[in-house]
């Protein structure tokens, strides 16, 4: 996970401070740290593994699914029609993104059955957290860009 901040941090978008490479150890030191608090805070406040376990296969499987997705939305909105040349496209993306969120419909259902709302709720609420922050960290980044220039 530490690696992908490095990859975006290069990219510029994410924190490039989180991206850094420790020269000693070639080891992203601070983005380490971060996913380190991040987990020691789930497994202090998640009460089972297996909630722990179905709260990131949530996050994963609903951004999995916006993630393909988003090869339509780049294909109509940004007129790329030889973005995708394998056979079969449309099919497996549309078979991927059906089977994918009837996965995420059952494990949510299971838990709703149950009447136990929290993990869903906070799976949701920690990747649209995300998605704020990334915005939120955008329009700072572009400010502070555009003021260095």
């Amino acid at each position: 996970g530490s690696r992908i901040q490095v990859a975006m941090s290069r990219d510029r978008l994410f924190i490039e401070k989180l991206g850094h490479l420790d020269p000693k150890t070639n080891t992203p030191v601070l983005g380490i740290w971060m996913q380190s608090m991040w987990a020691l805070c789930m497994i202090l406040f998640v009460s089972k593994e297996s909630n722990l376990l179905n709260f990131s296969f949530i996050c994963i499987i609903a951004l999995s699914i916006l993630t393909i997705y988003s090869v339509f939305r780049v294909k109509k909105h940004h007129n790329k029609p030889h973005l995708i040349p394998y056979l079969s496209y449309p099919l497996a993306p549309i078979v991927y993104i059906a089977t994918t969120s009837l996965i995420l419909v059952l494990i949510l259902g299971n838990y709703f059955r149950e009447g136990n709302y929290i993990i869903p709720f906070f799976a949701f609420l920690s990747a649209l957290a995300g998605f704020i922050l990334y915005e939120i960290w955008k329009k700072f980044k572009i400010t502070t860009d555009e003021h260095h220039r």
